[in-house]
């Protein structure tokens, strides 16, 4: 008899591989409730619709679960819709400008789904970079913002037509300055009009980063999420679609350089072995695959399920606290605790994430009291 987490995992397969569920089992002994649960933390819940839609007739759940699934699925499509028809009119809109914004995740990610509307959709991300940043800002608050701005060192975010949007500055702030300003020399050769690769949404053309630099920078993103705060299945979903899809593809010998360069070999290798044995990418398609990161990786497993998408359900997490200073020091608690949890594992990368979480959240306590 299986787990509901062993279902739940046949069932991902299943949905993000478009392929039919071989094992079968006793719909009346399958905890559905908590397969259910476990798709939403993790945000996977539309793939797994999809899986369960799938299934032979005797072995789907109770119609009133399948008809709530297919129901957030609904939506998640006019979802879908809506983020691109503003993807569209922002991007448009910076063209116009003379500037060239750069697709990031989302959207992009979606793509690599055999049906990219099962994909549990968010925000847009923008890469503008330094020298048009300014000018993408102003441009965005004539889009018509429905909120309060947020700025942060990494990027401007506002809302449109209830989608967050975010233009960034910099693609993403490794901690640790030598890593740090390493990647944000690749990031600058790589998104450039020329290199980038381009994607149809509608009647716009939408940049979209090159292979090279999607497999790693997803991972990244991903892996900087764990590190800080927890990371969904979603996230690995996303990263592990784009080995499958660049497999051939990628340059190896300037992914390996460049995971040694930024010192994410071993955070590499560790969720590899998620890739693989749990997501189901077959191993000789994941490049550098090192089976004795396995053990470590079943830790890292138990707290993506235990914590779901970006550590929102961890039971230690708590309720934040109202009033700046408490809200503050509420999460630092919880990123200190998350730190000395996986030091053991991951001590290099825990060190610099530490020192690179104490400065960059001095240097936006002196912003934030300097805009008041």
């Amino acid at each position: 008899m299986y787990t509901s987490r062993e279902i739940f995992i046949k069932l991902l397969q299943s949905g993000l591989w478009n392929q039919p569920l071989l094992s079968s089992f006793d719909p009346l002994k399958v905890k559905w409730d908590e397969v259910y649960n476990m798709s939403m933390k993790q945000s996977v819940w539309g793939v797994v619709t999809d899986a369960i839609n799938n299934l032979p007739a005797e072995c789907q759940p109770p119609i009133k679960l399948q008809q709530q699934m297919n129901y957030l699925l609904s939506r998640n499509r006019t979802n879908h819709a809506r983020l691109n028809d503003t993807l569209v009119k922002i991007v448009s809109m910076l063209y116009d400008n003379g500037i060239s914004p750069v697709l990031l995740k989302g959207q992009g990610m979606a793509t690599y789904y055999h049906d990219p509307t099962l994909r549990c959709c968010g925000d847009i991300d923008l890469y503008i970079g330094l020298e048009n940043y300014d000018s993408a800002c102003k441009i965005a608050k004539q889009f018509g913002e429905e909120k309060e701005s947020i700025e942060s060192t990494k990027h401007y975010h506002f809302m449109h037509n209830g989608v967050a949007i975010e233009l960034h500055r910099i693609a993403e702030q490794l901690p640790g300055r030598r890593y740090n300003n390493s990647f944000q020399k690749w990031t600058k050769e790589m998104l450039t009009a020329d290199s980038c690769r381009r994607l149809k949404f509608a009647e716009a053309d939408v940049l979209v980063p090159p292979a090279d630099f999607e497999v790693l920078y997803i991972f990244n993103h991903a892996f900087h999420h764990f590190l800080n705060g927890g990371v969904g299945l979603r996230q690995l979903c996303d990263w592990t679609l784009a080995l499958d899809k660049y497999n051939g593809i990628i340059d190896l010998q300037m992914l390996e350089n460049n995971l040694n360069k930024f010192g994410l070999m071993r955070g590499w290798k560790l969720f590899g072995c998620i890739a693989t044995d749990v997501i189901g990418l077959p191993k000789d398609k994941f490049p550098f695959y090192d089976s004795s990161y396995l053990s470590k990786s079943e830790k890292v497993l138990n707290m993506i399920f235990n914590e779901g998408n970006f550590g929102f359900h961890a039971p230690e997490r708590g309720k934040r606290p109202d009033g700046y200073i408490a809200g503050k020091w509420h999460t630092f608690k919880n990123t200190h605790r998350r730190y000395l949890l996986l030091i053991n594992s991951l001590p290099s990368e825990v060190i610099r994430a530490w020192k690179s979480y104490i400065s960059v959240g001095l240097l936006q306590l002196v912003k934030d009291k300097l805009n008041k």
